[in-house]
């Protein structure tokens, strides 16, 4: 279907919907992010019926491919109206259709907010004041308390899982599963998972949850919240798992001192939450949550990556966000510490020597032609900042600084990706010699860790070695976030 057909069919629907005599295109054009969901801008100009006047109006509508835990859009759109019912800041829904023959895939039209979701603009030092920040995270708590006032019922949103057990617990397996079915092993990810089964926190009873629920997903006017979005991921759940999710690092933007989205601070957003809740916020409890955040952002990371490895949706963002694991998992080991500094375990010795990774090029055998694969990534990488970004339309420059950095990337696994699987062999037959295990082996490893037995007696060495497995991987997928750069 032409997107000509399309925008003439969701005319025509809106016409039907509203009973406007005319309907008259301002604008339409696609919308920055939805990573996962396709967004239209639609202005329209009613001509009489039940909507006469100006609109501006969002169409979200399904991707080519999805992730296997997102709602459908009819679904998205009926959660939508509860939470608009319950008094929270949404955009006002209007309509849903299901019908694939209007535009292809299911979709759902609603009001167009002001303002910008845009995160890494609100973290920015000069992206609000510190009286905004404060006001902004103490709002954006009060209305996810007003959220988290629907209690589950059998006859509301009836497509949401019904509870079966605790929500920690129901997360723990379900991400365990999905480990289970990656090719690769991940040792911090089976280390998280052992301490979060080790220390389940006791469940509160369901309610309705974002899922989502962090900077970048709701818009802001002026320092002003003005609409939450991107409801796909909602769910009967502990309160605990949106506080959580907030505060997690992976979504702080560069900022991490400021713990609730790189925006401000958790004594504003926590009141602004027990405002309206009467809950007075447990931090071990949110700090379990930050952490099984980490896991849960890990596992969305490779599935996002598998959407372009297995051709259905070919992207170098989906691509890039595959390599942002050792990243994710960086913040993972913090969010682990943290948690068990705040509920009285043993401390967990961080690295006691930096780790010395050598960022500069590596030779590689004689035989290879010169200029080799990575001086060639390298001189396109260097063409396309300095000679075509330039010049490229701004709706493609984010495109190009993508494409710059997939390829820098790809210039330091030629170049020193060979000396730095070796490290990390050396590394793990090393811990496994002093701790008397048989073999030197990454999957026996993780096999130990997920027994509990290293756990237990090891937890501080443990954690030291995944992190310098992690800085080696870092030092290929990003070396500005290693400890030693």
């Amino acid at each position: 279907m032409s997107d000509a057909s399309r925008l003439a069919n969701l005319l025509a629907f809106i016409q039907g919907q509203t009973g406007a005599t005319a309907v008259e295109v301002v604008d339409y054009q696609s919308l920055s992010g939805g990573a996962i969901q396709e967004n239209k801008g639609l202005d329209v100009r009613l001509t009489g019926g039940t909507l006469p006047g100006d609109h501006r109006f969002v169409v979200r509508s399904d991707a080519a491919a999805t992730l296997s835990q997102s709602l459908r859009r009819w679904q998205e759109y009926e959660v939508l109206k509860v939470a608009h019912a319950a008094g929270v800041q949404v955009p006002t829904p209007y309509w849903s259709c299901r019908n694939p023959q209007v535009m292809g895939a299911d979709f759902y039209v609603m009001q167009r907010a002001a303002g910008s979701a845009n995160a890494r603009r609100l973290a920015k030092a000069d992206g609000l004041t510190p009286e905004q920040r404060r006001s902004l995270v103490f709002e954006v708590g009060q209305n996810l308390a007003r959220l988290h006032q629907v209690p589950y019922t059998a006859d509301v949103l009836p497509f949401l899982a019904a509870p079966d057990c605790s929500p920690a617990q129901q997360r723990l397996d379900e991400y365990r599963r999905a480990l289970d079915g990656m090719p690769e092993v991940y040792p911090a990810l089976e280390l998280a998972l052992r301490v979060l089964q080790d220390h389940m926190p006791q469940s509160r009873p369901r309610v309705l949850c974002h899922g989502d629920f962090r900077a970048g997903n709701y818009m802001v006017d002026h320092g002003r919240l003005t609409a939450i979005l991107d409801w796909e991921f909602a769910s009967w759940s502990d309160p605990n798992e949106d506080l959580g999710w907030m505060c997690a690092r992976s979504w702080r933007f560069g900022h991490p001192e400021r713990e609730v989205g790189g925006v401000g601070d958790k004594p504003d957003f926590f009141a602004g939450y027990q405002s309206i809740s009467g809950h007075v916020v447990d931090p071990v409890v949110v700090a379990w949550w930050e952490l099984i955040a980490s896991v849960r952002w890990a596992i969305i990371a490779r599935e996002q990556a598998q959407r372009h490895l297995s051709g259905q949706q070919p992207s170098l963002e989906l691509a890039l966000t595959g390599r942002m694991l050792p990243e994710i998992q960086r913040d993972l080991m913090m969010h682990l510490r943290d948690f068990v500094a705040l509920s009285g375990q043993p401390p967990v010795s961080l690295t006691d020597r930096p780790l010395t990774v050598s960022n500069g090029r590596q030779p590689l055998a004689d035989h290879v032609d010169r200029p080799h694969g990575a001086e060639l990534l390298q001189v396109a990488r260097q063409t396309l900042l300095d000679a075509l970004l330039p010049v490229l339309p701004p709706e493609q420059r984010y495109n190009a600084r993508m494409a710059a950095n997939a390829m820098a990337m790809a210039c330091r696994e030629l170049e020193s990706g060979p000396s730095l699987w070796g490290a990390q062999q050396a590394r793990v037959q090393a811990f496994c010699q002093a701790h008397g295990l048989a073999a030197a082996d990454l999957a026996l490893l993780v096999d130990h860790i997920r027994h509990g037995d290293l756990v237990k007696t090891s937890l501080g060495p443990l954690c030291t070695l995944v992190d310098e497995l992690l800085e080696l991987k870092l030092a290929l997928s990003n070396p500005g976030r290693t400890q030693s750069a």
